[in-house]
């Protein structure tokens, strides 16, 4: 407090009487009024004429000591690095009306207006607001509010992962720090409601797929920015290529094949079409038994491990044929005992084209044969000597000669046939197309065969009448 004051009229001194409404002592100087208490309190004054020394009545001077507020009702608060802070608040008393003097705990020009803390640097900061009377303008002492910012999480740990189209995925993980617990987004890089369950990714389409997590501190509720997991579905390979493949019963079989493509390795499963463990040896089948046995096979890509379905080779085992036998028959043909397959041999040797049922020899040999059926092959036949005349004889003086055989360049001709002096000949190759009419053909005449090429030819003989006569086999080499 300060000396009261009063204003004294022109040639007047004022008399000071304390808190004396009368009598007393009185004083030229103006007390100064406690204030250690609340309350009324009335000081009095006079004032004298300085010319006749006569002093007026008193005035009472009231001085009243407002009691101060106390301080107002304040909160801690915490915010996280970062996040967007309000206004700090305090409760002022009916009556009074708030004063903030920011961070000064003394000094300082208080404000109305309340601060908005910086949350950009974590630490704890305090700030101070007192709460003044609207009646008496008392101000009470200074409350501190703590404003404690809280450092975020660093981002949770993840790893990249990788699916193959098609598989079974399970829940994404990411590690989070001591303390914190994982906060999942999904796909949303921002915005989006967190939610404590990981998310289940989908694999049924190739792609690269970003899911989103942060972790938020379990005691002050601050949260990380977010991690960007990445989740990478690899499209399977196709099914390797492969081939049906045969062997004859009992021959040696050699490991299946099939053909990966390029930066993919081959799996074997055996005979499984399902299940099974695949293997990089691929099985070498057995020829024992005769029959359709299916095998399977898969490619793996060697980067990403993804497989693709499996490939069925299929793998035949067919029986060898029975060994043939030779017969003759009555016109002279030999007679294989398999009606498909045949291959005549003569002394060994394959007869080209010869790979009827039948087969007419024009060389005297021993023959064989043997069946080829699906591609495997019988034993050789035991051999059948065949002895082959020139001459045909077709009755009593009379006959066909044809010299010599095989042949080189000229055929000779010779024949004695009741009542014909000339006959026509014919000549096919062993595909039935004609390859020489030759009419009106005398008995001794020479046929240039010299531009044959080399091979088994058949000479039909006809009477003018254009009937056959007889057919014969010749040997072109």
């Amino acid at each position: 407090a300060v000396a009261l004051t009063a204003t004294a009229a022109s040639g007047n001194s004022l008399v000071w009487y304390g808190t004396s409404a009368s009598g007393g002592t009185e004083s030229p100087t103006a007390p100064v009024p406690s204030t250690s208490t609340s309350g009324t309190f009335d000081y009095y004054v006079s004032q004298r004429s300085t010319a006749t020394g006569c002093e007026s009545s008193r005035s009472k001077l009231t001085v009243t000591i407002g009691a101060i507020p106390s301080a107002p009702a304040a909160s801690s608060i915490t915010y996280c690095v970062g996040s967007t802070a309000v206004a700090l608040t305090a409760t002022a008393a009916s009556g009074n009306s708030l004063v903030w003097y920011g961070t000064s705990a003394t000094g300082g020009t208080g404000v109305s207006t309340a601060p908005v803390p910086s949350t950009s640097t974590a630490g704890t900061f305090d700030y101070y607001v007192s709460q003044r009377n609207t009646a008496t303008g008392c101000e009470s002492s200074r409350s501190k509010l703590t404003v404690t910012v809280v450092a975020i999480p660093s981002v949770p740990a993840v790893s990249v992962i990788t699916y193959c189209v098609g598989s079974t995925a399970v829940a994404l993980t990411a590690t989070a720090a001591s303390g914190n617990s994982l906060v999942w987004y999904g796909t949303s890089a921002t915005g989006g409601t967190g939610v404590s369950t990981a998310p289940v990714p989908s694999t049924s389409t190739a792609g690269t797929f970003d899911y989103y997590v942060s972790q938020r501190s379990t005691t002050t509720g601050c949260e990380s920015s977010r991690s960007k997991l990445t989740v990478t579905v690899v499209a399977i390979p196709s099914a390797p290529t492969v081939s049906a493949i045969t062997y004859c019963v009992g021959t040696t079989a050699t490991a299946l094949t099939a053909t990966a493509a390029s930066g993919n390795s081959l799996v074997w499963y055996g005979t499984s079409a399902t299940g099974g463990t695949g293997v990089s040896t691929a099985p070498v089948p057995s020829t024992s038994t005769s029959g359709t046995f299916d095998y399977y096979v898969s490619q793996r890509n060697t980067t990403t491990g993804c497989e693709g379905p499996r490939a069925k080779l299929i793998f035949n085992v067919v029986a060898i044929p029975n060994k043939p036998s030779i017969s003759k028959d009555n016109s002279n043909n030999l007679v294989s005992t398999s009606s498909v397959g045949n291959q005549w041999f003569l002394d060994n040797s394959l007869i080209n084209g010869a790979q009827s049922q039948l087969f007419r020899p024009v060389l005297t040999g021993n023959y064989t044969l043997q069946v080829t059926i699906n591609g495997c092959k019988s034993t050789i036949s035991d051999s059948y000597f065949y002895l082959v005349s020139s001459v045909v004889q077709l009755g009593v003086d009379q006959y066909i000669e044809l010299f010599p055989n095989p042949i080189k360049n000229d055929l000779n001709v010779k024949f004695n046939l009741n009542g014909l002096n000339r006959i026509n000949i014919k000549i096919f190759n062993l595909s039935g197309s004609l390859v020489l009419d030759k009419l009106n053909l005398m008995s001794n005449e020479k046929i240039d065969l010299s531009k044959f090429i080399s091979g088994v030819y058949v000479v039909v003989f006809y009477n003018q009448s254009n009937k056959t006569l007889y057919s014969y086999n010749i040997i072109k080499e």
